[in-house]
């Protein structure tokens, strides 16, 4: 989140589309909440569910953060998977 207002309109500037970016950004801030070190999903759900074993919750979220780093790679790399809907929707 702080390095969103420095990198964000160097980015502009270069001619990144400004959703592709916001996407990008959204994606990668969910994989930080799911993986440690502070991983505030695990914690919020270990403090709601206490009698499930952290070790558990940490092997539990493995796929979903494999899942997302991927989509977050194939929206790097094919950014019209991303700009694709949009551009459908405003012609």
């Amino acid at each position: 989140m702080i390095m969103v207002p420095i990198f964000a309109p160097i980015l502009f500037n270069l001619k990144f589309d400004p959703l592709w970016v916001g996407l990008v950004v959204c994606v990668s801030l969910q994989i930080s909440f799911l993986s440690p070190p502070f991983a505030y999903s695990i914690f919020y759900l270990k403090g709601i569910a206490p009698e499930i074993p952290l070790t558990d919750i940490y092997r539990g979220i493995v796929p979903f953060v494999l899942l997302q780093v991927l989509i977050t790679v194939l929206c790097i790399v094919f950014p019209g998977l991303v700009l694709w809907l949009p551009r459908v929707l405003s012609h």
